[in-house]
């Protein structure tokens, strides 16, 4: 720190011009090693930041694919769905004119491929609805931010 004054009274009542300066300079010498833990300290601090962002980017693609193979599954299970009901209905269709015409087969036959039928449109309009379109509507939430997704 500097100081300078340049004003002084004297006894004899007199103003006399003096120039006092003074400098005071501190250097350290030796820290014991705060200045090392410091730079220690904030190499760990990035490596710690370093560490959160892979593990984040890491959880986003994971939940990604997670996503997009559950819509894979939705869009499989609708489809087996699908051709669940078209083989009921065919069975069904197959049923009733040997039932008209000869009597090939029974009341029960008939009622039961019906209910396999009526079975199989309820699979299917369940799986169009449940599993399908909650995976699709999550897919770019749970994607892109991890944190929310469970």
């Amino acid at each position: 720190m500097g100081r300078m004054s340049t004003t002084r009274a004297t006894p004899s009542n007199k103003p006399q011009n003096t120039n006092d300066a003074a400098l005071n300079l501190s250097w350290t010498l030796y820290d014991f090693g705060a200045r090392t833990g410091r730079i220690r300290s904030a190499r760990y601090l990035l490596d710690s930041a370093a560490s959160t962002a892979n593990s984040t980017v890491q959880q986003t693609v994971f939940n990604t694919v997670q996503n997009y193979y559950s819509v894979v599954a939705g869009d499989a299970q609708l489809a087996a769905a699908k051709i669940t009901e078209d083989t009921a209905a065919r069975s069904f269709e197959n049923l009733r004119p040997p039932l008209h015409e000869g009597g090939a087969a029974t009341l029960g036959d008939v009622l039961q491929a019906e209910t396999a039928f009526d079975q199989a449109v309820l699979a299917r309009v369940q799986a169009g609805q449940s599993g399908r379109k909650r995976a699709r509507a999550r897919w770019p939430y749970r994607s892109v931010c991890p944190r929310i997704s469970h």
